[in-house]
C-alpha cells in the first residue's frame, strides 16, 4: 500500500534536516522505521533536495522519486513490539502479556517473536525504562508549548459586559525554562498559529521541535499506529521549518516542563490580575509580558542567574534563525469538491475554477481580500473576495471556448465591450437596447457587429468613425454599417462630397421642399 503522500512529504522534510535518525523519524510520524529507510534511500538515489521537491504537485513529487522496493533493502526478519503501547494496555482490567503476544502474532504471523521472547525482551525494555530518571535536553532543542487552564474575560469598553474569556498560550524552552507568554480569543487554529508566530518573535528564533499536547488546533489523530498533524499547523511548521513532537497521550512526564510552566504563569501573574479588567487584547498582553520579564529576570536557588540570562547563555544560540517573511495567516479549507459547473463554494459565494477541474478536489487558502485555489499543491485560480450571498465571481479564462464564446454574446458583456471600444459604440449598443418594442433585434444586432468587428481586421478607431457617422444619419442595420466602414465614407456627414444630379422635369428641388414646408406652417 502506498504511504499517503503528505505523509511521505513530511519524512523527506525530516530526512532533509540530517539530525534525526530512522527510527526517531519514524516514532516522530508513526511509522515503520524501513519506511523511512525506503525513502530515505528513493531521496538520496534521486538527487534532490527539499527545496526543489516541496513546491511540486503530487504526480511530479512520486515521478521525481526513484523505484525502490522493500526487497532491495533487506527487512529484518522480526517486528519488534510497540513497547509503549504493551505497557499502556496492561495497565487495563484483566488484560494479560499473553493476550497482548497473541493480538501481535495475529498481526505479524511469523514475523512476530515467540511468547518466551515477546516476554524477555518486554522485561528488558521495563528495566531500561526504570532507569531514565530525568529526561535531558539539548540547548534551543525543545518548546513546551499549552494553553493555561484559567482565563481572563475581556470587557466592551462602552457596555462594560464581558464579550470573551482571553486564552492565555504558554511557552517553555527546555534547557533555560524560559518562559513566552500571549493572550488570544479563543483555541482555534488561526489563534493558535498567532501564539507560535509570537513566540517565536520574544525568542528571537526557531527551536527545532515543538512539543504541543494534543489538542485539536495541533492533533488531528494520535494513535500508537498514526500520528495526524493539523495541515494548516503542519504548513506552518514548514515555513519556519520546526518539527511537531506531539506529547503521548497519559505520559505526564512528556510535557513535565510546560505543566510547570502553566503553574507558574497561572499563580505569578493570572492571580495578581484577578481584580483588573481589561478591555482589549493589547491592553491584557501588555500587562502579561510585563509581569513575564519579571519572572524570567528573577534569581532563585533554582536558576541563581535567572532565565532570561540562562536562555541567553544557552538555548538562544541553539535556534534557528527566523524566516524573512512572517507566517501568514489566513483560513483554509481542504478537500473541496468542485461542482459540474466548474465552480466552488466559499461563505455562500461561489467561484470559477479552470474547467478541466469539474469534480476534482481542492484546497482553498482565504486570506483578508483573496481566494487562492491549488489542486495537489500547485496553484489553479485565485480571485478577489466578494461577500455577496448566492454571486458568482468567473473569470473568461476558466472556460471553455464554447462557454466563453456565449458570454461574450451575453448584454453585461457587450456593453462593457462597447464601453471599451469608445463613447460611439457606447451610444448606438444604448440606442438599440432601449428599443423595448423590438428588443430581441436589437441586441441580435450588437451580437453580429461585436461579432464582424472582432473578425474584420478594422481597429476600435475605424469602428468608432463608422458608428460616429451612423448615429447621424440614423443608420440601423448591420449592412449599412458594414458598408459606411468598409467604403470609408464616415467622418462630418456635412462635410461629406456629394454628386450633383442633372437637372431634369421628373426632379424634385430643393425650392420644392422649401415651399412645402412653409405650406405646412
Amino acid at each position: 500500500m502506498r504511504i499517503p503522500y503528505e505523509k511521505q512529504r513530511e519524512i523527506i522534510r525530516l530526512l532533509s534536516t540530517n539530525k534525526l535518525s530512522n527510527r526517531e523519524i519514524a516514532r516522530i510520524v508513526h511509522v515503520s522505521h524501513n519506511t523511512v529507510k525506503l525513502l530515505r534511500t528513493k531521496f538520496m538515489k534521486s538527487g534532490e533536495t527539499w527545496e526543489s521537491i516541496s513546491s511540486l504537485p503530487v504526480q511530479e513529487f512520486y515521478q521525481r522519486l526513484p523505484k525502490t522496493t522493500k526487497k532491495q533493502l533487506h527487512e529484518p526478519r522480526k517486528h519488534m513490539p510497540d513497547w509503549e503501547y504493551i505497557k499502556q494496555e496492561l495497565s487495563r482490567k484483566n488484560m494479560t502479556l499473553e493476550l497482548l503476544w497473541q493480538e501481535y502474532r495475529e498481526e505479524f504471523g511469523f514475523n512476530g517473536y515467540s511468547y518466551s521472547w515477546f516476554v524477555k525482551l518486554f522485561n528488558q525494555w521495563c528495566k531500561v525504562q526504570k532507569k531514565s530518571m530525568k529526561q535531558f535536553y539539548n540547548a534551543g532543542e525543545f518548546l513546551f508549548v499549552d494553553f493555561c487552564g484559567q482565563t481572563i474575560p475581556i470587557y466592551d469598553a462602552k457596555t462594560n459586559m464581558e464579550k470573551f474569556k482571553a486564552q492565555i498560550f504558554v511557552g517553555v524552552m527546555c534547557n533555560s525554562s524560559y518562559n513566552v507568554i500571549h493572550a488570544v480569543p479563543d483555541q482555534k487554529i488561526k489563534s493558535w498559529i498567532e501564539c507560535h508566530i509570537e513566540a517565536f518573535k520574544q525568542l528571537g528564533g526557531v527551536p527545532q521541535y515543538i512539543m504541543p499536547d494534543n489538542l485539536k488546533a495541533a492533533v488531528i489523530k494520535h494513535t500508537r499506529s498514526e500520528i495526524i498533524i493539523q495541515k494548516d499547523f503542519n504548513e506552518f511548521a514548514e515555513h519556519y521549518n520546526f518539527i511537531v513532537y506531539p506529547a503521548r497521550s497519559r505520559e505526564p512526564q512528556d510535557k513535565a516542563l510546560a505543566e510547570k510552566g502553566v503553574q507558574i504563569i497561572q499563580t505569578q501573574i493570572l492571580a495578581r490580575l484577578r481584580n483588573q479588567r481589561f478591555y482589549s487584547l493589547t491592553e491584557l498582553n501588555k500587562e502579561l509580558y510585563i509581569h513575564n520579564q519579571k519572572i524570567n529576570e528573577k534569581q532563585t536557588k533554582t536558576f541563581p542567574m535567572g532565565r532570561t540570562q540562562l536562555f541567553l547563555q544557552t538555548d538562544k544560540v541553539a535556534l534557528s534563525p527566523l524566516p524573512e517573511l512572517p507566517f501568514e495567516i489566513c483560513e483554509r479549507k481542504y478537500d473541496v469538491r468542485v461542482n459540474e459547473f466548474g465552480l466552488i463554494e466559499w461563505n455562500k459565494h461561489f467561484y470559477s475554477v479552470p474547467h478541466q477541474y469539474v469534480h476534482c478536489l481542492v484546497d482553498l487558502k482565504v486570506t483578508q481580500h483573496m481566494i487562492e485555489i491549488t489542486h495537489q499543491r500547485q496553484f489553479i485560480a485565485q480571485h478577489l473576495l466578494n461577500d455577496q450571498t448566492g454571486g458568482h465571481t468567473i473569470s473568461s479564462e476558466h472556460m471553455t471556448e464554447t462557454q466563453r464564446a456565449y458570454k461574450e454574446l451575453t448584454l453585461p458583456y457587450l456593453i462593457e465591450w462597447a464601453e471599451k471600444t469608445g463613447p460611439y459604440t457606447t451610444e448606438f449598443v444604448q440606442k438599440k437596447i432601449s428599443e423595448r418594442r423590438d428588443f430581441a433585434n436589437g441586441i441580435r444586432t450588437v451580437q453580429r457587429l461585436k461579432q464582424w468587428s472582432n473578425q474584420s481586421g478594422y481597429t476600435s478607431e475605424d469602428l468608432e468613425s463608422a458608428l460616429q457617422y451612423a448615429i447621424k444619419i440614423n443608420a440601423k442595420t448591420i449592412d449599412r454599417i458594414k458598408s459606411i466602414i468598409q467604403k470609408k465614407v464616415y467622418g462630418n456627414p456635412r462635410d461629406t462630397p456629394t454628386t450633383k444630379l442633372t437637372l431634369h422635369h421628373n426632379i424634385r428641388g430643393a425650392d420644392y421642399f422649401n415651399i412645402n414646408k412653409l405650406g405646412d406652417k
